[in-house]
């Protein structure tokens, strides 16, 4: 979800009335668009954990991926690409 979904959200789950005013502008609108802004962060970095969980799809956790295979090695040569380090990682889990 994005800012603006998340932050209609926040906003729906408060309680009705004068005192909860929920127009663009007000503090609590603000506040909840930050609260959002927040959530949505957070909800991107979850689907990049679900790619690094993913060898063919990895790139922050490329590394620790490699160390847990015992990669790169002698077989992998000196410079590799990225695509080239996670052929060879598929290739080691197979």
């Amino acid at each position: 979800m994005d800012r603006a979904a998340y932050r209609h959200l926040v906003l729906s789950l408060l309680p009705r009335g004068d005192a909860w005013p929920r127009e663009a502008g007000t503090a609590l609108s603000d506040l909840a668009g930050i609260i959002a802004g927040e959530f949505a962060r957070l909800d991107t970095r979850v689907d990049d954990l679900l790619n690094e969980a993913n060898p063919a799809r990895t790139l922050e956790m490329l590394a620790d991926w490699e160390a847990a295979y015992g990669l790169p090695d002698a077989c992998a040569g000196n410079n590799q690409t990225l695509d080239g380090r996670r052929e060879r990682l598929l290739q080691k889990r197979a």
